[in-house]
């Protein structure tokens, strides 16, 4: 149907068109109307790909000609040669940039490219010229309102060394983030997390097991744009520990797009017996096209309880490459230090007391196909701990293993 109003369209247009061609061709070498008229002939025997190519040869002699352009661009489009068509029609437009007929060519032509974006954007420029365009309200009423939705569940290890309160952590998480109207975000994380716990005066041959649950659930909305986005963000955290522990997280960040893509955050969790305010910081700078590097920052103030006044953060860099499927990151960071920090983007509170004094990660993601895809990652932190002797300097070793699936209308 859409492709039936097209030809309606630019079938008349052509009609018209003809006429003023007719007078031109009389201005032109011999060689031109010839061949006009040979395309002419050869189109209406149903030969559009023979009619382009008895017009082609002309482009060397006038490639300024607006005209030209455009009928060869509407050869190839009925030949369905939508590439070819594509060409000509942004060689029409680069000679005249208000052509509706050259809009809603080049519309189509993505259209069926499948390039939705580029198709939108056309269908929309031509319906600004002329509102009342039913081939380019029709075009969009076939793109739909795009969105893509997104679900991944990961499994989660956590391991602990010299830790003077915990042996192991195991866990999973199930997000699903989802995209709308190419602009609005919304999504949403729920974790859950086994803990197994030492028990004793710190030493190994005295300590005893017990376990605690933690449960986790995330929440977020924005608006993106190609220059900038802005997300809200939630987060509540509930764990039956020895002390139940509650906290709520409300924050906010910020992006802006310019050469590279700077993120700028802050948040603030409530306690049941003091408050963290959170400032972050971090810039996605390409240095090639297949490399990018991530310089990140922190900045923290607790207030109330026993941690009123302290402060902390973290300086960390991460590397990340992408060829093709394959996507690699790693990184490091140093902090001075991090007591209760959170990563809202990552859905991570981290509510242990430990003091984390700086860390490393690595991970290698592959898209599979038809929106699948399979990431592991691997996280190292250096943790400072209170046990029943004193201060315990101990690691935490994290895995994570994420399936992905992407679903889209595009």
């Amino acid at each position: 149907m859409a492709e039936i109003v097209l030809r309606v369209v630019v079938s008349a247009w052509l009609g018209l068109s003809s006429l003023l061609m007719g007078a031109v061709c009389l201005a032109q070498p011999p060689d031109y109307s010839e061949s006009w008229n040979r395309s002419v002939k050869l189109e209406a025997e149903g030969r559009p790909r023979d009619a382009a190519e008895a017009l082609e040869p002309l482009l060397d002699d006038y490639p300024q000609d607006f005209q030209l352009q455009l009928r060869l661009g509407w050869l190839r489009f009925q030949a369905k040669q939508y590439s070819e068509a594509l060409i000509r029609y942004d060689a029409a437009l680069a000679l005249f940039a208000e052509s509706v007929d050259a809009l809603l060519g080049r519309g189509w032509s993505r259209y069926y490219l499948r390039d939705v974006e580029g198709a939108r954007r056309d269908f929309e420029a031509v319906l600004a010229r002329q509102p009342d365009s039913n081939s380019a309200r029709e075009g969009l009423d076939l793109l739909g309102s795009p969105y893509s939705v997104s679900a991944s569940v990961s499994g989660i290890a956590h391991g602990y060394v010299a830790h003077p309160t915990k042996r192991a952590a195991f866990g999973t998480s199930v997000t699903v983030p989802a995209v709308a109207a190419d602009r609005y975000l919304l999504g949403g994380t729920y974790r859950f997390t086994h803990f197994l716990q030492r028990r004793g005066n710190g030493f190994p041959g005295s300590w005893s097991s017990s376990s605690f649950d933690q449960h986790e659930a995330y929440a977020h909305f924005g608006v993106t744009f190609p220059q900038w986005g802005a997300l809200l963000q939630y987060a509540f955290l509930d764990n039956d520990a020895d002390v139940d522990q509650i906290a709520h997280v409300v924050g906010g960040s910020f992006r802006l797009t310019t050469w590279g893509s700077l993120f700028v955050g802050g948040n603030a969790s409530f306690y049941s017996d003091f408050n963290m305010l959170r400032l972050g910081l971090s810039y996605r700078l390409p240095v090639a096209s297949w490399l990018d590097l991530v310089p990140s920052g922190s900045w923290q103030y607790a207030m109330g309880g026993a941690m009123d006044g302290r402060q902390g953060g973290h300086a960390g860099l991460t590397l990340a490459a992408t060829w093709s499927r394959v996507r690699l990151w790693t990184g490091g960071k140093y902090s001075f230090p991090e007591r209760y920090p959170v990563y809202l983007d990552e859905a991570v509170v981290y509510n242990s007391p430990d003091e984390i004094g700086g860390g490393a990660w690595a991970g290698v993601g592959v898209d599979v196909g038809r929106g699948w895809s399979l990431a592991g990652a691997y996280e190292w932190a250096l943790l400072r701990s209170e046990g029943d002797s004193g201060t315990v300097d101990s690691a935490m070793h994290v895995g994570l293993l994420t399936l992905a699936w992407r679903g889209t209308n595009r």
